[in-house]
């Protein structure tokens, strides 16, 4: 936070918001990544300028044409079955990660509601 209580980040939010559209993330890494034709790390999207949230926004909205696991990104037409299969693993480990945040949370929310409603019988 600055002095006046905004975000530091605001210019590299404006920076995404101004794009056209979040697919084009999606496209420019995918562009990158067939020039280059191999696993590429974060840091070296850094390099060209990206940072963290682009390069998830444009895996999110890059329709599985982009791959992402502990190896870094990869052009999923150029992955191998092994690699693809590697990459549906990630993504299933953290949908069970997050399905048991979510239920965590919902069993608050439960003894919140429960807790609140004894309140006003009471």
């Amino acid at each position: 936070m600055n002095t006046k209580g905004q975000s530091d980040n605001q210019p590299e939010l404006f920076r995404i918001a101004c794009r056209k559209d979040k697919s084009e993330l999606s496209v420019d890494m995918l562009k990158i990544l067939l020039d280059r034709g191999c696993w590429m790390h974060r840091k070296d999207f850094a390099s060209l300028g990206w940072n963290d949230r682009e390069c998830r926004i444009a895996v999110q909205y890059s329709k599985g044409q982009i791959i992402s696991t502990d190896k870094g990104y990869k052009a999923s037409i150029l992955a191998t079955i092994e690699e693809l299969d590697q990459a549906a693993a990630t993504i299933q480990s953290t949908i069970q990660s997050h399905q048991e945040k979510l239920k965590d949370l919902w069993a608050v929310i439960h003894r919140k509601a429960g807790a609140t409603q004894t309140e006003k019988t009471a």
